[in-house]
This record gives structure tokens, C-alpha cells and sequence, in this order.
């Protein structure tokens, strides 16, 4: 399996997890505060073997679990994640968004000045 960024360029695991195609404006998009999106995705990219573990857990359970996880999460000015949900999915178990909610909840991000807010950001899950 693969997972494609923004640009294009693909990476191995168990899904395919897309950024999606938004720009990197601090000041309007998915991601407002002390953190640019390039820099959430460099995080996300860096945890895509959690990802991919969420994906194997979720078929044992639902063997094709195929969909959108959209996600949204606080980061504090020190890099840790304060807060993150599940904000929309097609999935149908919700094993998936809620192992993926534990994994960003994980995540340690650079430090900042301001607090980031990180409103939507979407994960697409395939077989293929």
C-alpha cells in the first residue's frame, strides 16, 4: 500500500493516507496558529506506521475498512497534543477513528510561539 502527500510522492504502508489538497496558508486552511501545514504533514508523514497499524487492527474487525477519517486536534505551544477527534467519516467501524484519535494524541509536534489548531485533516484509507 501507499500513502501520497500533497506532492505526489509515495511512501509505503497499509493505506493510503492523502493530506489532501489545500495550501499552506497559516491563515486560512485546515491548520491556523504558530505551526505551518507543511510542518503538521512532516509530523503526520514521520507517524505513518501507527497509521498503518490503526489499518490492520480495524480489518480485523471489518476486513475492507475503506474510507474518509477526518481528524482535528490542539497542539500546545510545546508540542504536545492537548485534544483530538474524529470530525467526519465514511468508515464504517469506528475502530479506525478511534485508534487514529489514541496515535495523534501521541504525537509530539515542534515547539512554537502560539498554539496550533489543526481543524481538518483528512485520512484516506483503500486496499489498494
Amino acid at each position: 500500500m501507499r500513502v501520497v502527500e500533497r506532492n505526489a510522492t509515495p511512501l509505503l504502508i497499509a493505506a493510503v493516507l492523502v493530506m489532501g489538497s489545500v495550501g499552506t496558508s497559516r491563515a486560512a486552511g485546515p491548520v491556523s496558529g504558530g505551526l505551518s501545514l507543511d510542518q503538521v504533514a512532516s509530523v503526520v508523514k514521520a507517524h505513518s506506521r501507527g497509521l498503518g497499524a490503526c489499518w490492520d487492527s480495524a480489518q480485523e474487525h471489518d476486513p475492507q475498512p475503506r474510507g474518509d477519517v477526518t481528524m482535528a486536534w490542539q497542539i500546545d505551544t510545546s508540542g504536545a497534543v492537548t485534544n483530538a477527534s474524529v470530525v467526519g467519516t465514511t468508515v464504517r467501524s469506528p475502530r479506525l477513528g478511534q485508534c487514529i484519535t489514541v496515535e495523534v494524541k501521541g504525537w509530539r509536534f515542534p515547539a512554537s510561539d502560539t498554539p496550533t489548531t489543526v481543524s481538518a485533516f483528512p485520512f484516506h484509507f483503500t486496499d489498494s
